[in-house]
């Protein structure tokens, strides 16, 4: 039954509703290589991770961790269960949610990436749903792509309020200090 198919309750698979079926959504582990390589270009999100703990960031670090952990869940039942599986919806709901949870996070700290980050983000994102057979590649570039910009926001901010904070000592080392009238009295005297 509908109710069924929808709560994954039957044989733990679901089937994919008409709209999926037309776009044709690959399955990652259709190639070995390809699916290797969804899964190991991870590797980005947790080199950049151990970045930011190095940086003294260690929040923004476990978010991309974090980022990580759900993209190897999700797309390891991907791989093992297929696309259509119920606990491959399930973890693409979790990896969406961190993902896009995880990006405003940044956004609210570091602020806005430049623009040519934003347009490589915008260019892998978009892409690799639409070329089927280029899924593999064009996701695992978006898993760099996204990882990286996520690194290069947080170092843009912290050169940012460096430059703020030597700016800030320049000018009140510049000004000269208030003289007290009662010294200044005394040393015309």
């Amino acid at each position: 039954s509908r109710r069924q198919r929808r709560m994954c309750i039957r044989d733990r698979t679901r089937v994919r509703p008409r709209a999926l079926r037309r776009s044709q959504v690959p399955e990652a582990g259709e190639h070995l290589i390809g699916a290797a390589s969804i899964l190991f270009s991870n590797f980005f999100y947790i080199h950049y991770a151990l970045q930011q703990f190095r940086s003294r960031r260690p929040f923004l670090g476990l978010l991309l961790l974090a980022a990580a952990g759900a993209s190897i869940v999700y797309h390891g039942a991907q791989i093992l269960h297929g696309a259509s599986a119920c606990l491959t919806h399930k973890a693409c709901f979790v990896d969406t949610s961190i993902a896009v949870g995880s990006g405003l996070v940044y956004i609210a700290k570091c602020g806005l990436p430049r623009p040519h980050l934003s347009a490589a983000a915008c260019c892998t994102f978009f892409i690799g749903p639409s070329c089927a057979p280029l899924y593999a590649l064009s996701h695992s570039a978006w898993h760099f792509v996204s990882a990286y910009t996520a690194w290069a926001m947080a170092e843009g901010a912290h050169q940012n309020h460096a430059r703020a904070k030597r700016a800030q000592l320049g000018r009140a080392r510049a000004a000269p200090l208030p003289q007290l009238p009662g010294r200044a009295a005394a040393a015309v005297v």
